[in-house]
């Protein structure tokens, strides 16, 4: 039988992940309400069964026909053989400074204030905030391009990499150093 003795139905995840088995047990309780679903940890949603058995299939139905965005680590994949590097275009980069050979990186965030009391008279619940601004600078020698680009990503890095006439063996292993410095957040996954 699908159901346990005391009356729930158990959901496991493939991959194991607290995020994920969250949003499960939120989605299952928004569309059913109440509180349905909870997440017991990282793989298993505990879900109460229907009092009626013969509309447990349908009741299974309804629950496997609801969307849920799972948790996904960041990655980036480095194929050595073919020099390719795949990565999602939201991978961010602390700042660092590079040298490799004649390259040099640097990621840099300059912080600013803005200070709404400054404008004027500010309403309740208005506050000062600080604002990073991360820039990155690629310099490579004898290079007809240097490239400067505001945002830090994986994938302005490539770019701005690729733009400099940076060879692919350069760009894994300045990749490979950016992750070993702690400045890269994301899984490397190198094949």
């Amino acid at each position: 039988d699908l159901v346990t003795k005391d009356g729930f139905l158990k959901f496991v995840l493939k991959n194991a992940d607290a995020t994920t088995s969250e949003r499960v047990a939120e989605q299952i309780n928004r569309a059913f309400g109440g509180h349905a679903a909870d997440a017991l940890d990282a793989e298993t949603v505990r879900i109460s069964a229907p009092a009626a058995r013969d509309s447990l299939n349908a009741y299974v139905a309804r629950i496997e026909g609801l969307a849920v965005v799972p948790d996904q680590r960041s990655r980036v994949v480095i194929n050595e053989r073919t020099g390719t590097v795949t990565a999602g275009g939201d991978i961010r980069i602390s700042p660092v400074a590079i040298s490799h050979g004649d390259i040099r990186i640097a990621v840099d965030t300059e912080y600013t204030a803005s200070q709404p009391e400054l404008i004027g008279h500010a309403g309740g619940g208005i506050r000062s905030i600080v604002l990073g601004n991360s820039h990155m600078n690629v310099d490579e020698p004898g290079q007809r391009v240097a490239a400067k680009v505001g945002a830090t990503t994986v994938g302005d890095l490539v770019i701005a990499l690729s733009k400099s006439n940076v060879s692919t063996r350069d760009v894994i292993s300045i990749l490979q150093s950016i992750k070993a410095a702690g400045a890269l957040h994301a899984d490397v996954v190198i094949q």
